[in-house]
């Protein structure tokens, strides 16, 4: 059976959407959670452009701008494992990659919570 989905105006074949939608909402988690961080000054941000952004901006509008762009190169991604299984592959491996961060996150606000 031969299903597509369609998202915004992509056409994505199969099972698309559910291929790239756990890494846009590890994607959003792993920006809220860093936001919590900043804003209570548990950590600091260890990408240098970002920092500067944070300091210039406030680390709202920084994980903004972060969200958008991950989401957007997650995007790209997507529509790229439509033609190729390195795409699929490289996707698989945001995926996990973005999963361990939001482990980070997890066990670091368990350490927090317990000092």
């Amino acid at each position: 059976m031969h299903t597509s989905q369609t998202l915004f105006g992509f056409r994505f074949e199969g099972d698309g959407v559910a291929r790239w939608m756990p890494a846009v909402v590890l994607t959003l988690l792993d920006a809220v959670l860093t936001y919590l961080w900043l804003a209570t000054g548990i950590a600091r941000e260890g990408n240098p452009w970002l920092a500067e952004l944070v300091v210039t901006s406030g680390p709202g509008t920084a994980m903004a701008v972060r969200t958008l762009v991950g989401v957007g190169l997650i995007a790209a991604l997507a529509l790229l494992t439509q033609r190729s299984r390195t795409a699929r592959h490289g996707l698989v491996a945001v995926t996990a990659v973005l999963g361990l961060v939001l482990g980070w996150h997890i066990g670091g606000s368990v350490m927090v919570a317990l000092v």
